[in-house]
């Protein structure tokens, strides 16, 4: 930290942090957004949990076989855990959707799917699977999202020392 040579150059000083303070969380709640959904789309894909840590419902007989019959590429190979990777284009397309600026001192973001498939958007897709679960296959783990706050503290209080 800087040492100031009278209240009124750390009152400047702090006046031009805060400033700067809501631009640069912007910027990083995108970044850490982003990599919130690759956590979520990750643990999706690779293990099959839901957001409380249960399995989700498993593939129907019909498409296991076809999933084993065409191999990866096709249908993908892994059949023992639900996974909703199909094709990959819904879970390639889970992105941050916005960051905004809803006053002076709060900010919003959002994850969700963009894009379409062949017959419907992703989006759709994302809601028919979660009817079919009885639950949002794309919520976040309250692991992940403890992991979101403590990585935006970290940087928000780097941030803050570097400019005071």
């Amino acid at each position: 930290m800087a040492n100031y040579p009278s209240m009124k150059a750390f009152t400047i000083a702090l006046k031009a942090m805060q400033a700067g303070l809501m631009p640069f969380v912007q910027g990083i709640l995108t970044e850490q957004s982003n990599k919130l959904a690759a956590d979520v789309r990750d643990r999706v894909q690779s293990q099959g949990k839901s957001s409380t840590g249960g399995s989700f419902s498993p593939y129907s007989k019909g498409h296991i076989y076809k999933k084993k019959k065409h191999g990866k590429g096709v249908y993908g190979q892994k059949t023992d855990a639900k996974n909703f990777y199909f094709q990959g284009t819904m879970w390639n397309s889970f992105t941050t959707t916005s960051v905004k600026k809803l006053s002076p001192t709060y900010v919003s973001a959002g994850i969700d799917f963009v894009g379409s498939n062949v017959y419907k958007s992703n989006a759709e897709l994302e809601d028919i699977h979660s009817g079919r679960e009885s639950q949002n296959i794309a919520a976040p783990s309250q692991q992940e999202e403890l992991d979101l706050v403590e990585r935006l503290e970290e940087q928000i209080y780097a941030y803050i020392e570097s400019v005071l």
